[in-house]
Order: structure tokens, then C-alpha cells, then sequence
């Protein structure tokens, strides 16, 4: 994991930040985890994306972990519990585990692979599903 004392520092995160090479392992993690349950954020247009990953806890926790191994270098902050708001239909209370990388530039070319805008910048559709 980075340290967060070289994060808090803007000029070293940003040269740790655009030294951050991805291995093979995590590229193909980041497709697979794309085309099923992980999503990918970017505060502004301008913006590196960085990419979230959300498990129901406590079912599916030992499986966040390990992406978690994957990416922790990448991360800022371990992996989260949170209770979400009560389900309308159920009234049952949920909880899920998360992380969610810092801002890499590197990740532009996966956000742009799978998110595509209107002319309005709105969220069109998944760019991949266009290849089918």
C-alpha cells in the first residue's frame, strides 16, 4: 500500500502515482471484474478514474479480500464495512465490504473501453457492448 504520508503530499503522489505500472494479473482482473460486479468512477471529465470494488458482507468477504491482495498497492485505505439503508421491499439491513483504488492515469484506458458518453456527458452505455 502507498504510504499515506507520501499520498498527503501532492508533488510525491503525483510522481508515485505516474510511476504505478499494472501487472498482468491485475489487467485481467480489472476486465473480468468490469464485465461483472466492479465499476469504475471519475469525479470530472478531467479527471483519472479509479475502480471500486463492492461485495455483500459477510457472504462474499473472503472473496473481496483476495482482489484486495491484488490491488492493495494501488489503494490508499483497506477495505471498508457498511451497512446500507433498509431494503423498501424487506426492510432487512445490508452490509458490503469495499475498497476502491486512488486515481491512476493508467486506468483511462480501461474507463474509455467501458464507458462512453452522449453529447450531453451522460453515461450512454458500456462502450464494450458496441464491439457486439
Amino acid at each position: 500500500m502507498l504510504s499515506e504520508n507520501l499520498i498527503q503530499s501532492s508533488f510525491t503522489s503525483d510522481i508515485l502515482l505516474s510511476s504505478v505500472v499494472l501487472s498482468s494479473v491485475q489487467k485481467d482482473v480489472i476486465i473480468g471484474t468490469l464485465l461483472g460486479d466492479a465499476c469504475m468512477e471519475r469525479d470530472k471529465p478531467t479527471h483519472n478514474p479509479r475502480i471500486r470494488f463492492d461485495q455483500t458482507y459477510p457472504d462474499h468477504e473472503e472473496y473481496l479480500l483476495s482482489l484486495y491482495e491484488i490491488f492493495k498497492e494501488l489503494t490508499g485505505t483497506p477495505p471498508k464495512v457498511h451497512e446500507r439503508k433498509p431494503d423498501k421491499r424487506t426492510h432487512k439491513v445490508y452490509k458490503t465490504i469495499a475498497f476502491k483504488s486512488l486515481s491512476f492515469s493508467m486506468l483511462n484506458y480501461y474507463y474509455d473501453l467501458f464507458y462512453t458518453y452522449d453529447e450531453n456527458n451522460k453515461l450512454e452505455c458500456l462502450a464494450i457492448l458496441k464491439i457486439f
